[in-house]
């Protein structure tokens, strides 16, 4: 801006100074060529009535010579103007190539940066995912071997359950006063388990009412399952009625044992 400034006032100044050369070359070339009008040869002086004479300026050598050299200076430095404005106008122009050029190498380190900083996020949110899925699938299969190891423990449960009932349909109080801490481990165990029947828990009351010295309750048990039986599961029916004589036996009641005894060898008559 400033060089463009200088410029245009040195364009004035040649412009004013080669004008007031030219003004001062015209006013020479018509001092030289101004000529008074010619007189007669007669004595009388006649009126000129010719037009004035055209005054022709013809400047000298030294003003036409001064004239082109102003001119070429003129030019000259017309031209060392344009070439500053264009050499200004490249320089702005080679500056603002280079601060785009700038701008556009920050601006890729920047997209290159972000780029790898968005990658290393991705990789530890990737390698947090895989982490996560791991412990899933780990604790996954923890529960699903717990699960297993549950279900067979309830399998051997009802195993061991269904032992106990089976066991313990072929119970008589006899077979209690052999072996009573077992009779009254599985008596209990029935009573515990949900999928005992009614008969099963009248067995296991019997069991019970047996050990611990009543025998007279033990036997209305013993009666209930043996009527319950009957028709229907006459090898327990016959054990209850068995288990009716022991106890009655056991009480000294030897009138009331037969009778049970008998019911007994009726109802399984092979026994």
């Amino acid at each position: 801006m400033r060089t463009r400034s200088r410029g245009i006032l040195r364009l004035v100044a040649i412009l004013v100074s080669t004008a007031a050369a030219a003004g001062a070359a015209d006013r020479l070339a018509a001092q030289k060529l101004g000529e008074p009008a010619a007189k007669p040869e007669t004595g009388i002086a006649l009126p000129d009535r010719r037009p004035p004479p055209t005054i022709q300026r013809v400047p000298d050598d030294a003003a036409v010579v001064e004239i082109e050299r102003r001119l070429i200076e003129l030019q000259n430095e017309d031209n060392e103007l344009r070439k500053e404005i264009l050499l200004g106008r490249s320089k702005s122009v080679d500056w603002w190539l280079a601060a785009v050029a700038i701008l556009l190498t920050a601006f890729g380190v920047i997209l290159a940066f972000a780029g790898i900083i968005a990658g290393t996020v991705s990789f530890r949110r990737f390698r947090e995912i895989e982490k996560e899925a791991k412990e899933s699938a780990s604790a996954a299969k923890r529960q699903a071997e717990e699960a297993a190891r549950f279900a067979d423990d309830i399998k051997t449960t009802k195993q061991q359950a269904d032992s106990i009932l089976d066991s313990l349909k072929n119970t008589t109080s006899e077979s209690v006063d052999d072996n009573p801490e077992k009779a009254d481990e599985a008596a209990r165990s029935a009573q515990e388990n949900p999928a005992a029947t009614f008969v099963d828990r009248a067995i296991a009351n019997a069991i019970l009412l047996q050990g611990s010295g009543n025998f007279k309750a033990a036997i209305e048990k013993w009666r209930l399952i043996a009527d319950l039986s009957e028709g229907t599961d006459q090898n327990l029916a016959a054990r209850s009625w068995f288990s009716v004589g022991y106890l009655y036996q056991q009480i000294s009641d030897t009138e009331a044992a037969i009778m049970a005894y008998d019911r007994a060898l009726q109802m399984n008559p092979g026994s």
